[in-house]
């Protein structure tokens, strides 16, 4: 009962190991792609692109593939190693195990696991203690259809990890000096888990059988995976290839660009001292107008102080003027007032003069009227006619002194309107 359940563990602890590794592989080709996506996304976000020196592109763009190259092969080698590495111990654990069963004596399996080894470099040993057998590195001859001349130990998640720095200061640099660009460290490879491969040992075949089938199934499980991430990871070598290859267009489209640009640059700067020399020109006209113009402001400001001077002496003669006209129109109002007075006087009087008229013309028609009762009267008396003519007249002599009466008043009063 003891040995199944030590060959159960065993069985369960492998199947974890070898799904861990998997994993762990799975893990770094993601974290290569990942890698090159950064890495493209870094180009194509390059807008300083037209500021960069050829050197310092061609640094840029040779490091890249250096380092690209470099991971490929170590992704590769990686995969490759691990599906040997895999096929390997299983083929050698089911050797040792059946021969294991067929010995008698735990020294037989002890030296048959301590002689046994694998084609990739790694050697089978028993634990001493009887508790199973372990891998470790051995000094033979590595195994001839490796891809790459890289040792390989046994791998853990910090060896397959992929660590990657950037220094910024390299994207966007315009010079080539001293650039540092992003470094990708090679997986350092630990020394071999001891405790990741032991197997306990059983007696029981048939647990030994299934636990071979089992393996069996898992290696071509993990071959499949294995081949799947190489497929993917070819498919990933042309993406990059493709990539480095949009960036060498890019870069000769961009040296005609760059070319365009110097062109219209030198066109744009002599239009630009072209524009400079006009505007000089119409700056020194302008000045030169400003010149005349302040001559003219001055000139003109010199007539304003004399208009001004003018002006106030305008205001005192003025002034002057306007004090004699004051007096004179004072005397005109005096004047007018007894020329007022005057002429109410003389109103007065030609009232007076019109009545006494009024008066004689009564008068006078009384008179003719009794000069014609005293000529019926003497017509009838028969007076003498020179009588009657003499005082007809004597009436007419005074018809005529009250005319020349009135007149004369109206000269007066006609007189004094006009002063």
């Amino acid at each position: 009962m003891e040995v199944g359940g030590g060959s159960n563990s065993s069985a369960l602890l492998e199947d974890s190991q070898l799904n861990d590794l998997t994993d762990i592989l799975a893990e770094n080709v993601a974290g290569f792609k990942k890698f090159v996506d950064e890495a493209v996304e870094a180009v194509d976000q390059d807008e300083n692109f037209n500021e960069m020196t050829v050197e310092s592109y061609d640094q840029k763009k040779f490091y890249m593939k250096e380092q690209l190259q470099e991971l490929s092969n170590l992704h590769n080698s990686l995969a490759d190693q691990c599906g040997v590495l895999i096929e390997e111990i299983s083929i050698n654990r089911q050797s040792l195990l059946q021969s294991s069963d067929s010995s008698s004596s735990p020294q037989v399996s002890q030296i048959l696991g301590q002689e046994a080894s694998t084609s990739t470099g790694f050697h089978v040993h028993m634990h001493p203690d009887g508790g199973g057998f372990y891998l470790a590195k051995g000094k033979g001859p590595s195994h001839s259809g490796l891809k790459s001349s890289v040792p390989v130990p046994p791998v853990n998640v910090a060896a397959l990890k992929v660590k990657e720095t950037k220094d910024p200061g390299f994207v966007g640099s315009d010079s080539g000096s001293e650039s540092s660009t992003s470094s990708v460290n090679k997986p350092a490879v630990p020394a071999v888990n001891d405790d990741a491969l032991k197997v306990e040992e059983t007696e029981d075949p048939e647990v030994l059988v299934e636990k071979v089938s089992n393996l069996e199934d898992e290696v071509v499980r993990l071959k499949k995976k294995i081949q799947s991430l190489t497929v993917e990871n070819d498919e990933l070598k042309q993406e990059v290839e493709q990539n480095l290859t949009d960036i060498s267009v890019y870069m000769s489209e961009s040296k005609l660009d760059t070319k365009a640009l110097k062109e219209e640059l030198q066109a744009s700067k002599e239009a630009a001292i072209k524009i400079e020399e006009h505007r000089c020109n119409i700056l020194e006209e302008k000045i030169s107008n400003i010149t005349s113009h302040h001559a003219k402001l001055v000139e003109m400001n010199d007539n304003m102080t004399q208009c001004m001077s003018d002006i106030v002496d305008m205001q005192t003669t003025h002034e002057e003027k306007e004090k004699i006209w004051n007096d004179f129109t004072e005397q005109l109002k005096h004047d007018l007032k007894v020329k007022s007075e005057l002429l109410e006087e003389v109103n007065m009087t030609m009232e007076a003069l019109v009545s006494d008229k009024s008066v004689q013309n009564n008068l006078i028609h009384n008179l003719k009227t009794e000069l014609v009762s005293v000529k019926s009267d003497a017509a009838r008396l028969f007076p003498s006619l020179d009588d009657v003519e003499k005082l007809a007249d004597e009436l007419q002599l005074k018809v005529e002194e009250l005319e020349r009466a009135v007149d004369k008043q109206r000269e007066v009063v006609s007189g004094g309107l006009k002063k």
